[in-house]
């Protein structure tokens, strides 16, 4: 596979080793990437397939002090399908990224997404739920909706072929009434998210049935990127 490079390799290891010695050098790393394209495409697709096996193992949320930028995005679930609502309008996608330099923006280190009930309901949707929340996660849902105003969802991730199991005690608050907030409690993330927006990072609207969409960070090079700034509780 790579008889044409100027080095022979015999090993796997030669490879990892040759990298190793010329990943500083943008131009011969460029020039290897050139002359071995089958190498590269086999590296993206073990790539894209460890990040699929991961992704869809069930995580805590990292903790407030490692996000180095968080996505918040609002999804109206019966704005494209009016014949076919379903008992829920609104959804909450929820990426975290811990890495200082986010170098792929469709890779977060960690992702779940919520259906929202409305607070006035939650509790009751709750109990009637086929899943048994634990009695932190009951707590929190009864805390958050005491006042009746917003929406409440518990997060979950979502296996291909295995269903969706819940995230326990991760559960996040949505109130789109005035000025839009939301806030996200986990064990190790308390805080309200950033400003909202309707426009992606670039400027432009956002697409399909997303409506709205808060982003923070806390690198200095992220400042055009983010909403807002998230708060802590």
């Amino acid at each position: 596979m790579f008889s044409d490079y100027m080095i022979p390799f015999n090993t796997i290891q030669d490879v990892v080793e040759h990298l190793d010695m010329i990943g500083n050098d943008q131009a011969l790393l460029f020039a290897f990437m050139h002359k071995n394209p089958d190498f590269v495409r086999w590296c993206e697709r073990i790539a894209d397939t460890q990040y699929r096996s991961v992704a869809t193992v069930m995580t805590p949320m990292p903790a407030f002090d490692i996000v180095t930028a968080l996505q918040t995005t609002v999804f109206d679930n019966w704005t494209n399908n009016p014949d076919k609502r379903g008992p829920y309008q609104y959804g909450v996608e929820v990426k975290a990224y811990t890495a200082d330099t986010i170098t792929n923006w469709k890779r977060p280190n960690w992702k779940a997404s919520a259906k929202m009930w409305p607070a006035a309901d939650a509790v009751k949707i709750a109990k009637k739920s086929k899943v048994k929340f634990s009695d932190i996660t009951m707590q929190k849902i009864e805390g958050l909706s005491a006042e009746g105003r917003g929406f409440v969802g518990v997060m979950k991730h979502v296996k291909p072929g295995e269903g969706s199991p819940y995230n326990d005690e991760h559960v996040v608050w949505l109130d789109l009434e005035g000025d839009p907030a939301c806030l996200i409690h986990t064990p190790s993330f308390q805080a309200f998210t950033a400003p909202f927006d309707a426009r992606d990072a670039k400027g432009k609207g956002l697409v399909g049935n997303a409506v709205l969409q808060s982003r923070s960070a806390t690198s200095p090079g992220l400042v055009g990127w983010s909403t807002g700034t998230a708060s802590p509780l």
